[in-house]
């Protein structure tokens, strides 16, 4: 899951998410992984954190569509193309070695 980053989620979060989605944190993203029942654990951990009446039911009403953007996920492909459009073609690439001497 691009765009998520699980190491901002305490210890507690995770725990609830590995309780809720019965899978380990590490298997984010993996193929094969059922994903629905995660996705919903990771909506309700992080809607708890601006309102912490939200309920897991609430997050489970969550389109597809909706957890990913919440989660951040899919951004790589917007900014890679606005990374495109700032890159110049008539200038040479930028580079970590020194110029050479001349």
């Amino acid at each position: 899951m691009a765009g998520f980053d699980a190491s901002k989620l305490t210890l507690g979060e995770i725990e609830k998410v590995e309780d809720i989605s019965r899978l380990s944190i590490d298997q984010i993203g993996e193929d094969g992984v059922p994903k629905a029942r995660m996705l919903s654990a990771l909506v309700y951990v992080i809607k708890r954190r601006e309102d912490p009446t939200f309920q897991f039911d609430q997050a489970r009403e969550f389109t597809q569509d909706q957890a990913l953007e919440l989660l951040g996920v899919g951004d790589d492909e917007n900014e890679d193309e606005e990374l495109a459009d700032d890159v110049d073609p008539t200038q040479p690439a930028a580079s970590d070695e020194p110029a050479p001497a001349i």
